[in-house]
């Protein structure tokens, strides 16, 4: 994962999180997952993204072609005392995929200083054959 911009306070490791709801057992249901932390954005832009290489994974272009297998993105986060889930499921793409490109960030729209931004945890991309 690559950091883009850690404008502000930058990013801030919270376990648990600070001010808002704890991590939903949902999103902790991956064992490499710290359970109940996140992430926490700043007042300015905070932003990280990572390039998945489907071929480096033994995925190649010829599965990709004839499977077609879907490609799951999801990203648990929250505000203040609340949390959502962003989720999307590929089904539809070119056949010559070969990369996924995550990218997640957050701002403090009220700028204060610290860590009140958007929290982020349990980032997922999932390739499923079903």
């Amino acid at each position: 994962m690559e950091v883009l911009s850690k404008s502000g306070d930058g990013f801030a490791f919270e376990q648990p999180p600070a001010g808002s709801d704890q991590v939903p057992v949902e999103a902790e249901n991956d064992s490499k997952l710290v359970e109940n932390a996140c992430f926490s954005t700043s007042y300015h832009s905070c932003s990280k993204e990572q390039v998945i290489d489907l071929s480096a994974l033994g995925i190649n272009s010829e599965v990709i072609k004839q499977c077609k297998p879907k490609i799951h993105i999801i990203d648990w986060y929250a505000g203040r005392f609340d949390c959502g889930c962003v989720e999307h499921c590929f089904k539809e793409y070119p056949d010559n995929v070969r990369f996924v490109k995550f990218y997640h960030g957050g701002t403090d729209r009220q700028f204060w200083a610290g860590h009140y931004g958007a929290k982020m945890t349990g980032s997922s991309v999932i390739i499923s054959f079903d």
